[in-house]
Formats: C-alpha cells, structure tokens, sequence
C-alpha cells in the first residue's frame, strides 16, 4: 500500500466506471473523467483525507482512503473507503483493511473509524467482521442498501493483541 499519485488517477478513475465494483463499493460514479479528476485532485491536496492504492506485483490493484480526518466529540475519527479492482475474490480485501486500520490507527492515531458497507457485499460484510469492526445501528435506521460499522483504537488494539497471541500459540503446538 502506497500514497496514492497523480499518474494513478486513470486506473482509478476506470474502476469508478466499472458497474460491478461501483456497486460493490456503493458509491459515487462520476459521469466523466474531468468531473471524477476535479473530485479526486481535491482528496489528495486536502488534509482531511489519506488517499492509498493497493499494489500486488507492481500492479495498481486497489484503492482505499480515509476520509473526514477530524475531532468529533473530543475524538479523532475518521471513515473508511475500499474499492478493490479486478481482483476480488482473493483475499485482497481483508488484507487492504487490514493495512487500513493500521494506518489509521498506528500512524494517523484516530480513535475511531467508520466504515459503509453495501448489503450487497457478503464478502466485504464478513471481513469487517472478522477484523473487528461492529455494527453501530440497526437496519431499521440505515437505507435499504447500506449497513454501518465502526472500530474503536480499545478495540483495534485488543483485536491486534489477540491475532497475536493465537498466531503465537499456534507456532508453539507445531
């Protein structure tokens, strides 16, 4: 995972023109590449936003951003975005989140991320689960397309301990 850079705002913009990971991700599709260019150019110059791709191979495979960087409440927070391109259905997702919440969390030291997820994505739905995420309202409250989770720093930081301390008893049965 990277910062992402200028030269990477046509692979992304192409994913935001695929109708399969546009509903995946249940977000915004810009109607020309100008209009997702100004969009895009105002997340990377704002300091407000932390912009990454994901690189497998020397391959932009992703993309995943934290947004509204701010203090809410006298808590630093921050909500999460993930767009995956090509490859799905490899385990990139669970593994870019992953690299997410670290960043969040190790560098950018939020004490609290938000995460929207479609309904429609089972896998992503899982993964927020397996990685700690909870969801924070009922469904009665959310559209009929959307669910909503957060993480917490506490939480991250057990979890983290966790996964720790089982890949370490694994290693001493064997």
């Amino acid at each position: 995972m990277r910062r992402t850079r200028e030269t990477d705002l046509a692979i992304i913009y192409a994913w935001y023109r695929d109708p399969e990971t546009a509903k995946r991700a249940g977000c915004f599709v810009a109607d020309n590449y100008s209009e997702f260019a100004l969009h895009y150019r105002s997340l990377l110059d704002s300091t407000n936003a932390r912009c990454y791709v994901l690189c497998q191979g020397g391959e932009c495979v992703g993309l995943a951003e934290i947004r509204a960087i701010g203090g809410y409440s006298g808590t630093f927070q921050g909500e999460a975005v993930l767009w995956l391109g090509s490859k799905r259905g490899v385990g990139l997702g669970i593994c870019a989140i992953a690299l997410l919440l670290e960043q969040a969390f190790e560098v950018e030291n939020l004490d609290r991320l938000w995460w929207w997820v479609d309904r429609r994505n089972a896998a992503m739905l899982t993964v927020c689960l397996k990685l700690g995420f909870r969801e924070v309202l009922p469904d009665t409250v959310m559209t009929a397309t959307t669910r909503y989770f957060e993480i917490s720093r506490n939480e991250y930081d057990l979890f983290v301990d966790h996964r720790v301390l089982v890949r370490y008893h694994q290693k001493e049965r064997r």
